[in-house]
């Protein structure tokens, strides 16, 4: 069976099966993002202002530091992206600095849901999950207006009688107003940067660089409802999917207060599960630059079977094996991502982390490691991640979910073009001695005596109107369609 075949038989099904689905539960990080469009023009205006010689930009970006102290550290961040072809969100430490972009950036392009719990939020409404029940730190009518308006979408929230409701965000009316703009600087593939003679660079691929302030949610403040009422929220749903600890702001909390807040979600998710024995816990990660917060979520990680799932991309696998203590390997997919080292990652996560699976999104091909214990069906995880891939490439071509996939499928774009990257990674598994598989080309099936292997070549969009929130879109996703064929599956077993 061909990929472009493989994709075909897919989507229909995982469309039907997920308005099936009871529920999930996101949570914890929402906010309003400023998508701002950058070009070598405004960038080099930028550099102008904050006052950067050539040599000292390019020193800098060589040590790519990962916090905006200043407005100059936003336009090293920047550069970086641009440079290197890699995405990245660096925090901002204080409101000066907050200010001084919001009044000297150029004017925004628009405005979206973001944070990971909110992009996944209204994703997984649009494909009509049952019950999608998001947490949100703030509520001001700005964000909340952002959410879809569907019945499925719902917050939990005190009315005021103290009662526990389940409300779509839009209609609540709160008196605390407060919100920060996430500040989004979405860059384009070829666009070129000359500035002095040490500066002439080529922009990769279609990217982005986000600046943050947020101090809500750099404290990871939890709404009183998923505090008192986890159980109950618990009960409604088959997964709950988890981020923002990416954000929480070492300087302002200090060590022990992370280690607190922590430890207040890993009751919240021990509360949960046994409530709900059956949840499935999924762990979204972002690229923090915090290692003390990764090493943390490490130790705690090992103490119980807190996520039973995590998520992530190149950068944050990377982050995440220094974490768990392949810090060898780690520096080399840092220096060369390559393919054999890439898989060695994955299982070694799910080895020290005794996960029952990881999902990698990487450019040109999705790689899903699972726990034979818990995996049922091969082509139903496969089936998941093509899924997933299409309903990227929408997003990236639209901005929207729109769930006309025939459109995406019937393009001629759309063929037999495998990307390079599963390419590698076939040509690697089918030369090693160290897995069983058989025609991994053509099924992206492979196997260890522990674990089984899921690849798919995903579709590359050469030029995409969004990039914000694909990897959110990906692992929400494919998550959301694996546990509704899931469902389905150990029903028909009965």
């Amino acid at each position: 069976m061909s990929w472009s075949q493989i994709y075909n038989d897919c989507y229909q099904e995982i469309l039907k099966e997920l308005t099936r689905l009871d529920g999930i539960a996101v949570g914890f990080n929402t906010n309003v993002d400023a998508i701002i469009e950058f070009n070598s023009t405004t960038i080099l205006e930028l550099i102008g202002k904050v006052g950067l010689n050539s040599l000292t930009l390019f020193e800098r970006v060589l040590k790519w530091k990962g916090v905006i102290d200043k407005p100059a550290d936003f336009v090293v961040g920047l550069c970086g992206c641009f440079e290197k072809g890699k995405a990245s969100e660096w925090l901002i430490q204080n409101d000066e600095t907050y200010l001084y972009l919001l009044n000297n950036l150029p004017v925004p392009n628009s405005f979206r849901l973001g944070g990971q719990a909110g992009i996944m939020a209204n994703i997984l409404a649009e494909f009509g999950v049952q019950q999608v029940i998001v947490h949100s730190a703030t509520l001001s009518d700005q964000l909340t207006n952002l959410f879809i308006k569907k019945k499925n979408l719902v917050i939990p929230y005190y009315d005021k009688k103290g009662k526990l409701i389940f409300i779509n965000p839009r209609k609540l009316k709160v008196e605390d107003q407060r919100f920060y703009y996430h500040i989004i600087a979405e860059i384009k593939k070829n666009d070129t940067l000359h500035f002095g003679d040490t500066i002439k660079w080529k922009c990769p691929r279609d990217n982005r660089f986000i600046a943050t302030y947020d101090p809500p949610n750099f404290e990871m403040q939890l709404m009183d409802a998923f505090q008192k009422d986890i159980e109950l929220i618990a009960e409604r749903v088959n997964g709950f999917i988890i981020s923002g600890f990416h954000m929480l702001e070492q300087k302002m909390l200090g060590k022990t207060a992370i280690n607190e807040k922590i430890n207040s979600v890993i009751s919240l998710i021990e509360r949960a599960k046994k409530q709900n024995p059956t949840l499935i816990v999924h762990l979204e990660l972002s690229s923090t630059k915090n290692e003390f917060i990764m090493e943390q979520l490490y130790k705690i990680s090992i103490k119980g079977q807190y996520w039973d799932s995590i998520g992530c991309n190149e950068r944050e696998l990377i982050e995440l094996l220094k974490a768990i203590g392949e810090k060898k390997l780690a520096n080399d997919l840092n220096k060369d991502f390559q393919q054999e080292n890439v898989l060695l990652g994955c299982i070694k996560v799910c080895e020290k982390l005794n996960l029952k699976r990881f999902h990698l999104h990487q450019f040109g091909c999705y790689i899903l490691i699972l726990n034979k214990e818990y995996a049922i069906d091969r082509e139903l995880h496969r089936n998941s991640l093509c899924f997933a891939s299409l309903a990227a490439t929408e997003k990236a071509l639209t901005g929207e979910i729109l769930q006309a996939y025939n459109l995406i499928l019937e393009q001629p774009s759309f063929s037999e073009k495998i990307s390079k990257t599963f390419r590698e990674l076939a040509k690697y598994i089918t030369a090693s001695e160290s897995y069983i598989k058989a025609n991994f080309l053509s099924n992206g099936f492979a196997e260890t005596p522990d674990y089984l292997i899921c690849a798919i070549p995903s579709i590359i969009v050469d030029k995409p109107v969004f990039t914000v929130g694909l990897g959110d879109t990906i692992s929400s996703t494919a998550l959301a369609a694996e546990l509704a064929l899931r469902k389905r599956y150990l029903k028909n077993k009965k």
